[in-house]
């Protein structure tokens, strides 16, 4: 039976962000899983019995405490250079100029990742799943731990991939088909589809102070019994007023 050879093609690199080398490409490539290399790689790895589409594994300069994967796009960097996206160079704790270590790596195909959401927010994305199967297009590989970022309607969005299957730490999404769920999958769909039921009734609600609600009703009523009524009396004429006048000052003797 024939095997085939599988070779690795490894180098050091300074690398530097898209902001500092190519910024036109910037938003494109910080919310994605590739990185540019010079043009002589290119030239170095076509004598290699490599798997293609390439990935690579990638950590800093003699540390590998700390390990990541990525796909390259374009060959197009200074020699020597390797541009990367933001997250990725988070992620490996490097600034511009610093050194990377880059190998070329076999990944197997995924057949699942679950991805966690840093904000809740991500879920009311309208179609938060086809839009964010669409933004994997945009990487190779993913790696347990890492943070990756989507935009949409010019807004940020990060995700930390928190398991992967094949069982591993990392896997390659290319060509592949892909279940994707989410952590907190369930709150969210809860949450959209849960109705408040509950209607708030206004009430009568009595401060009583000495005594029971229906004694003070009684009192007010009482009260308002007693109240100044004008022009209530017993009503008499002026002729009537002037007779019984009369007839007191005749009983007095007058």
């Amino acid at each position: 039976m024939y095997y085939r050879r599988i070779d690795t093609f490894r180098l050091t690199y300074r690398v530097f962000s898209f902001a500092s080398r190519q910024p036109n490409k910037q938003k494109q490539m910080d919310f994605s899983g590739k990185i540019f290399l010079p043009p002589s790689t290119l030239a170095s790895m076509a004598s290699l019995n490599l798997v293609y589409p390439l990935t690579f594994r990638l950590n800093k300069h003699r540390n590998n405490s700390v390990i990541t994967h990525c796909g390259v796009l374009e060959f197009t960097a200074n020699e020597g250079e390797c541009i990367a996206p933001q997250w990725l160079m988070k992620r490996l704790s490097l600034v511009d100029g610093d050194y990377i270590d880059i190998q070329t790596v076999n990944l197997p195909k995924a057949k699942f990742i679950r991805l966690k959401p840093l904000v809740f927010d991500f879920f009311k994305i309208p179609n938060y799943r086809v839009v964010m199967e669409k933004e994997l297009r945009n990487y190779s590989t993913l790696t347990i731990g890492d943070i990756i970022g989507i935009s949409f309607n010019n807004k940020e969005y990060q995700l930390e991939v928190a398991e992967c299957k094949p069982e591993g730490k990392a896997v390659s999404i290319v060509e592949t088909d892909v279940l994707v769920d989410f952590d907190g999958n369930d709150l969210a769909e809860n949450a959209s589809t849960q109705q408040d039921n509950s209607s708030d009734e206004d009430e009568d609600i009595g401060f009583c102070f000495g005594g029971t609600t229906e004694e003070i009703k009684k009192e007010e009523s009482s009260d308002d019994s007693e109240e100044f009524k004008p022009f209530s009396g017993v009503g008499h004429s002026l002729s009537e007023s002037a007779e019984l006048n009369q007839k007191k000052w005749l009983d007095d003797g007058w």
